[in-house]
């Protein structure tokens, strides 16, 4: 009872402390909320640009299988254009174009809107080309950058640079230069059909109307340019702060009011990172978080009045509500007291026996109890093993789960990082699943996935590991060896996938594309940048 009435008195003489306390908590928790709701848009942020740049990577494979193809015939072309020149330099105009359009129109390439083809003096002026508007252009004055490159090469020699963005027009081209014996320059130029950007956009455009908190989404070239005329112009500072993310490889946010926020970032090809700067291309994402900041301010509401309530509550249980609660405390507490007083106790000996015969039924409830908590405990680690094993084994193949076989590969990045050791993965994409899945049905699509499983588990060695990334994609991990020693494998394995087939698959070919990788620290700072090579290679591959 003392201690209740000095609780009371408390509660009474120090209201100035409780309300201390309560602002003290309140700020508390506007200050964690706060942090809160800015790890939530930091996550939409990265989820945005996650999604963004997913797309980006998978059109950009698109754009090196064109690099692929259309840089041979750049090649081509100006070798078999040059030596005409180097043999009869007194060709015309109309005797050039004729052969240049003749070597195209046998190639029957239909992905080209057009082609160029320039003279450029020794000292970096067009001096004759089948495109009018350049002739005269001081290429060396206008574009010195440009003619730094071009003048490098030697005389005999030739540079056929990769597939990018034409700082002017935004068109996707391939340009390659040749030395003439009179040291001036024969130039070519394709330009890829534009409907590649046109159909990227567009798919863009879908994509961004599905991501939370996203208004609007624009892209840019290298130099800034808008791909599309709706897309407005950037200001001075967006440039600035688009050339200090990519510096910092980030992203960097710019809040515009208490509810919107754009998010700068960039984008390359991974294959290709800064050696095709050209190809660069800037990301602005336009972010409305009303609804998220309308819930925020809500709950903080909510909170807030509660704890004032609870506050209001503590002070009138101390001043006004007494007599409702505590004074039937004390009266309870009174008979029991009294009770206990009026109480016979017996006697020391039979006190005596009871003590030892409480103890005994103390000693036999613990044992009990301890029993029960052991068997628990026990079959709740069997338990564990056997969610574990779920968890880390993919179903169908008895692979790896795609959780399991990244969380391994993270730590062999590690410890490769740390010891400079090798490591080697290989991205594998079954050929023909869904054909096959299609004809003789999805259990056959299973027995050849499993098929396929079993094949590299009997291949790889005791140190490799293999785990199911998804639907017809496996990686094989090969720690401690280098691209050349994994590839013999990777090989044995494919050599070995039609023998000792399942009777279900003696009516399929089985076969599956695949590419590599090699960690190197400089180069995968993630799991996911070390895969999305080897998925790019074996897309070259599979292509090829």
């Amino acid at each position: 009872m003392a201690k209740v009435r000095m609780f009371r008195k408390f509660a009474m003489n120090n209201l100035l402390v409780f309300m201390l306390l309560l602002i003290i908590t309140i700020t508390s928790f506007f200050f964690i909320f706060g942090n809160f709701f800015e790890d939530v848009k930091k996550h939409e942020y990265e989820a945005a640009i996650s999604s963004v740049k997913t797309y980006l990577d998978q059109w950009g494979k698109t754009m090196i299988a064109f690099d692929a193809t259309y840089h041979g015939i750049v090649k081509d072309m100006l070798l078999n254009l040059s030596s005409y020149l180097i043999k009869e330099p007194d060709l015309n105009d109309g005797d050039i174009d004729n052969l240049f359009m003749n070597y195209l129109s046998k190639k029957q390439l239909k992905d080209i809107q057009e082609a160029n083809w320039y003279l450029i003096s020794s000292d970096g002026v067009i001096t004759r080309s089948n495109y009018t508007n350049d002739i005269g252009l001081d290429i060396a004055n206008t574009v010195p950058t440009y003619w730094k490159r071009i003048e490098a090469i030697t005389v005999g020699d030739y540079l056929v640079e990769s597939l990018s963005i034409e700082l002017k027009t935004n068109k996707p081209r391939i340009y390659g230069y040749y030395r003439l014996p009179d040291r001036s320059f024969l130039e070519i130029g394709i330009a890829i059909d534009p409907a590649v950007i046109a159909n990227m956009l567009e798919k863009l455009s879908v994509l961004s109307k599905s991501l939370a908190y996203v208004e609007n989404l624009e892209l840019y070239s290298v130099a800034f340019a808008p791909f599309h005329e709706s897309f407005r112009k950037l200001t001075e500072e967006e440039k600035e702060i688009l050339k200090k993310a990519r510096s910092e490889n980030n992203y960097i946010v710019k809040k515009l009011s208490k509810t919107d926020e754009a998010v700068y970032t960039n984008w390359n090809p991974i294959v290709w990172r800064d050696a095709n700067v050209n190809f660069l291309s800037r990301i602005k994402l336009s972010m409305d978080f009303t609804p998220l900041v309308g819930f925020r301010n809500k709950l903080l509401f909510l909170i807030t009045s509660s704890l004032i309530f609870f506050a209001l509550m503590i002070v009138l249980l101390g001043l006004n509500m007494k007599k409702q609660f505590i004074d039937p405390f004390y009266e309870l507490l009174n008979k029991m007291s009294s009770f206990i007083k009026e109480f016979k106790l017996p006697s020391r000996s039979s006190a005596k026996t009871l003590e030892i015969y409480e103890i005994a039924e103390m000693e036999r409830i613990f044992e009990k109890l301890a029993n029960r908590v052991s068997e628990q405990m026990a079959k709740k680690d069997e338990k564990v093993q056997q969610l574990k094993y779920l968890a880390e084994t993919d179903d169908l193949t008895g692979a790896k789960s795609r959780r399991a076989i990244l969380e391994l590969l993270e730590k062999l990045m590690n410890k490769s990082r740390e010891n400079s050791s090798p490591l080697t993965v290989c991205y594998i994409d079954v050929d023909g699943l869904k054909m096959t899945n299609d004809k003789h049905g999805h259990n056959i699509g299973d027995c050849l996935l499993k098929h396929i499983a079993s094949k590299i588990e009997v291949n790889i060695r005791s140190t490799d590991c293999y785990g199911r990334l998804g639907g017809d994609e496996f990686l094989i991990i090969f720690d401690g060896i280098r691209l050349k020693s994994a590839h013999k494998i990777v090989l044995r394995i494919k050599d070995s996938l039609n023998s000792e087939k399942p009777a279900e698959l003696q009516d399929v070919t089985v076969n599956f594309s695949y590419g590599f990788a090699e960690f190197s620290p400089e180069k995968h700072n993630s799991t996911e940048s070390l895969i999305r090579e080897a998925d790019v290679n074996m897309y070259i591959n599979k292509h090829l």
